[in-house]
């Protein structure tokens, strides 16, 4: 196996990676709908549907190798506008009132590096009955960050190693 070259940095270590964070902090949720980061094939609701039918094999799974009474995480990295998630958790409610899982309940968890991405989803109207009911919450995180996820609306803390079911994440 060959030795790592020392002259090539990770690139969260790179300048590329901070100037595109640089570029998040400054946008924020316009980049999104002004058009300056194409998202729509990563959002759309097919992409949403077909996350939600492996979510739901998951939650299937839970009933005999997890905890159908403790919530299944699904965690994005990079949530940006929200869209994914809206339309994931429109796809899950959809399928179970079709048929019902029985399984865990989702909570879904928006990370992003940018702050002003989280505090406009904080702040979106279509998603005020989704953190209300505990369904979303939210993360500031890098994605190459360790440790614990501090949840903003519900100060709740996911610590590694204490989730009695898989942790689902959703990246780009």
């Amino acid at each position: 196996m060959p030795e790592p070259m020392d002259d090539h940095p990770r690139l969260s270590r790179s300048s590329l990676w901070s100037t595109q964070r640089q570029f998040y902090d400054e946008q924020g949720s316009p980049a999104f709908t002004s058009g300056a980061v194409p998202s729509h094939i990563t959002t759309s609701a097919a992409i949403a549907t077909a996350y939600a039918r492996v979510i739901r094999g998951l939650q299937q799974d839970c009933l005999r190798l997890g905890d159908p009474r403790a919530p299944l995480y699904v965690v994005e990295l990079g949530a940006g506008s929200a869209r994914l998630a809206w339309r994931l958790l429109g796809a899950l409610d959809a399928f179970e009132q079709v048929a019902p899982t029985r399984g865990p309940p989702v909570r879904f968890i928006l990370t992003d590096v940018a702050a002003s991405n989280l505090h406009a989803s904080m702040a979106h109207p279509l998603l005020q009955p989704l953190i209300a009911s505990g369904r979303i919450d939210f993360a500031l995180r890098d994605a190459s960050a360790r440790g614990p996820l501090e949840l903003l609306s519900s100060g709740e803390r996911i610590v590694p190693g204490t989730l009695r079911n898989p942790l689902v994440v959703v990246g780009y």
